[in-house]
């Protein structure tokens, strides 16, 4: 099914180039921050390259003729110019006053389909990069975190052993002779 939509994209060059490049920034943010985050590029990689295809494809898919036809015989109210829910194609006013290129203009519906997936992306694709071995909450994690910090305190030349066995991060550490009567 998604080679099928493959045959759509030698086409590409109205609409969907236009919904590539408005979803294009959103997939970087993502993709960029999911590679910084999780230490893995292929992770990132992953995350942009499916967020973008991914919000392209929904803000298509809104602003299809077929889509909106079968709404408008259904009864849909109509949201929009021409169409419940895809965008117009419009011109933008430049700073100097005179008009720019043709641009796709999306809808609320497109817009919101668009930032959904730069949101939602990350949460579904990340976690099959997780090892197994990354439990972010609970008391087991909790823990877990508490028992490695101690672990590299323990390692510390700086510090040395504070306290072996224990949770207590000054348990153990010697205590200068001036201050041993005051307490």
């Amino acid at each position: 099914m998604a080679l099928a939509a493959l045959k759509y994209l030698p086409k590409a060059g109205g609409l969907t180039k236009e919904l590539l490049l408005q979803s294009l920034p959103g997939a970087l943010a993502s993709g960029g921050l999911t590679g910084l985050m999780t230490g893995d590029p292929m992770a990132g990689l992953a995350v942009g390259g499916t967020d973008l295809l991914g919000s392209t494809a929904i803000a298509r898919v809104l602003g299809s003729r077929r889509l909106n036809t079968k709404l408008a015989s259904m009864g849909a109210p109509n949201l929009g110019y021409k169409s419940p829910l895809g965008g117009r194609w419009g011109k933008v006013e430049l700073d100097d006053g005179t008009m720019g290129p043709r641009r796709y203009l999306t809808s609320v519906p497109q817009n919101i389909g668009i930032m959904g997936t730069t949101f939602m992306t990350p949460m579904m694709v990340e976690p099959m990069f997780n090892k197994g071995n990354v439990q972010l909450a609970g008391q087991q994690g909790t823990t877990a975190q508490q028992v490695a910090q101690r672990q590299n305190i323990n390692r510390s030349p700086m510090t040395g052993p504070l306290s072996d066995g224990t949770m207590f991060q000054l348990a153990g550490t010697p205590v200068p002779n001036e201050y041993r009567g005051l307490y």
